[in-house]
């Protein structure tokens, strides 16, 4: 089921890179709070796909549609996170400026962020949309992101757990990560040309 969104795709607003990270990183944070951050969050990154996911929490797909909506105000602990219209605007300028793919899912369903061609008083504009299905319930809520350098953002907006940039915590995490990955260097450029030749050709 394709739902066009009301948010023409030239939109006014651009977003970098961390910026649209970061609020995706933050909906997961406030969904499950400081406490449990560590033991209920999950990630893996393989052959391009970055997929990040909380257990035993979903929301419906409907916090998702419209601008000003958002599960933060709903009162229910089940509800994940503050999905809402932050979600929207990050993917916006994800798929349009930097051609991630982006899917989220949660519950007994799951969605592809796309864009459509839709007509406006009789002229042609390109939309933002999901395009969205059900599935087997699950109870969780996840979020994929396929794109490469989604590993470089992932660990720097990672390493805040440790503290704000300036802090000491943080650089020395974010040394050590940085330190795994030149270790690691040979099977990272291995996925960064799997990535060039299935999506930047």
């Amino acid at each position: 089921m394709i739902i066009p969104l009301n948010i023409v795709t030239t939109y006014p607003v651009r977003w970098t890179r961390y910026k649209i990270f970061r609020d995706f990183v933050q909906n997961f944070y406030d969904s499950v709070g400081y406490g449990n951050w560590k033991e209920r969050f999950c990630f893996e990154y393989s052959n391009g796909l970055l997929r990040m996911w909380v257990e035993d929490v979903c929301f419906s797909y409907e916090w998702l549609l419209h601008i000003g909506a958002s599960t933060k105000t709903a009162n229910s602990h089940d509800n994940a996170g503050y999905f809402g219209e932050g979600f929207k605007i990050a993917s916006l300028c994800a798929v349009r400026d930097y051609g991630w793919q982006i899917e989220m899912s949660s519950g007994g369903w799951e969605l592809s962020v796309m864009c459509i061609e839709q007509e406006i008083d009789r002229s042609a504009v390109w939309m933002l949309a999901y395009d969205v299905k059900e599935r087997e319930e699950q109870k969780r809520s996840c979020l994929e992101i396929t794109y490469f350098d989604a590993l470089a953002t992932y660990i720097h907006e990672t390493c805040h757990v440790f503290g704000g940039d300036s802090s000491n915590a943080f650089s020395q995490g974010l040394t050590v990560a940085m330190e795994t990955l030149l270790a690691n260097a040979p099977m990272i450029e291995n996925y960064r040309q799997q990535w060039l030749m299935q999506y930047r050709e």
